[in-house]
């Protein structure tokens, strides 16, 4: 969805490819997507740090991104995926082209991401991130930082 969907609509209908194209919208099941998927390609002009590139790469799907908003402080370029300037539509296509037509950088690409994934994004490293931030909000020393009880030390 978005407010070029009726004039991409339109295009799909002129070009008479809507058997291979359609403009699905929100999804709330996209494992299915997921897995049919050679390539996820997200060619957002703005962006927050977008869950969606976080969900390619952990079902292994190869990623192109244009360098939106977190998706560069994330995704080093040529290693977790493909990054191009914002609005560089030949850059973007390029990169695409690259993508599909080299099945071990797709492959790299995915283990890569995949990788990232399960070491930096994995729901127990993003718990402990937000349990760092709770106890430095509210003033609680970690474990590292308390000096140990000999009472516990002995437990």
């Amino acid at each position: 969805d978005g407010d070029a969907r009726p004039e991409l609509q339109k295009l799909i209908d002129h070009l008479k490819v809507g058997d291979r194209i359609r403009l699905l919208g929100f999804v709330s099941d996209t494992m299915a997507l997921y897995h049919a998927m050679d390539l996820f390609v997200l060619s957002s002009l703005r962006e927050g740090l977008p869950n969606v590139v976080l969900e390619a790469m952990a079902m292994r799907v190869p990623v192109v991104s244009t360098k939106v908003a977190g998706v560069p402080r994330m995704i080093t370029d040529g290693k977790q995926g493909l990054l191009v300037e914002i609005g560089d539509v030949d850059a973007l296509a390029a990169a695409m082209r690259r993508a599909v037509t080299d099945e071990q950088l797709r492959q790299r690409l995915s283990d890569d991401g995949r990788r990232l994934i399960e070491e930096q994004y994995g729901f127990a490293h993003r718990m402990e991130k937000v349990k760092a931030i709770y106890d430095k909000v509210l003033g609680v020393e970690t474990a590292a930082a308390r000096p140990t009880e000999p009472a516990l030390a002995q437990l």
